[in-house]
């Protein structure tokens, strides 16, 4: 004898799987948008910074700033934040979290090189200062028509990837509500289906004893609709033979 299962279990399997596999790839998309999305606004806000830094100094030379421009950058320096202040030459005037006279020549930086030539300069590196992989955003600080240094902005890219992953773990939560809510809509959508299969069921088994006024009520799904009429007539059809016997 074939070993058989309801139809409700041979329905929500495959639907739950379908709904499964289209939230893992819609959670995986989300998640590379999202991240990217937070990387363009880290850039973003570091770049805006450095741009403030570089309109307080408009109106005078960056050597003329002294120990001012140090204040300024550990004022812009909130949270995790590093501000470097570059001179053309490469050397550091001012630095938010270390001393530039123990700082290497940043010439060679490829934001700071970027930032030299005219343009927008960003990197993702470890840091010789710090030791620790940064976010880099660096601008040039213009100065009647020249660029007379380079205001640079950077961040700890652990802090970045504390965010992004604390965004991912709520993508995560997101998704399993989804599938738990995609799952439950299954389930009450086989057991939708299933009610009028189950009536026709119950309608043949009323009509094998021998009940020929059995009608199933007419299901708003048009192939079983179609059955459910199908099975009316016939028993109409057959208590009508056997009432002209």
């Amino acid at each position: 004898m074939v070993k058989t299962r309801g139809l409700f279990w041979h329905l929500l399997p495959a639907f739950l799987l379908v709904a499964g596999v289209a939230l893992v790839i819609f959670a995986w998309v989300e998640s590379r948008f999202v991240r990217g999305f937070h990387y363009e606004e880290t850039v973003t806000g570091l770049t805006e910074r450095a741009r403030l830094l570089q309109a307080m100094l408009t109106d005078r030379k960056l050597a003329d700033a002294g120990a001012e421009l140090a204040r300024m950058c550990s004022a812009l320096s909130t949270g995790e934040t590093r501000i470097t202040v570059i001179l053309p030459d490469g050397s550091v005037l001012a630095d938010s979290s270390a001393l530039p006279a123990e700082m290497d020549n940043h010439g060679s930086r490829p934001e700071v090189a970027a930032a030299l030539g005219g343009r927008d300069g960003f990197a993702v590196r470890e840091s010789h200062t710090t030791r620790q992989r940064m976010l880099y955003a660096a601008v040039p600080i213009r100065q009647d028509g020249l660029i007379r240094g380079v205001l640079r902005a950077a961040i700890p890219l652990d802090a970045w990837e504390r965010r992004a992953s604390a965004l991912d773990e709520w993508l995560l939560v997101a998704a399993a509500l989804s599938a738990l809510a995609a799952a439950l809509a299954g389930h009450l959508t086989v057991r939708r289906l299933m009610q009028p299969v189950q009536d026709l069921v119950d309608g043949a088994q009323a009509l094998r004893e021998g009940r020929l006024d059995v009608r199933v009520m007419v299901p708003p799904i048009t192939e079983l609709a179609n059955l459910a009429d199908c099975f009316n007539r016939m028993a109409t059809d057959l208590g009508a033979r056997i009432r002209d016997t």
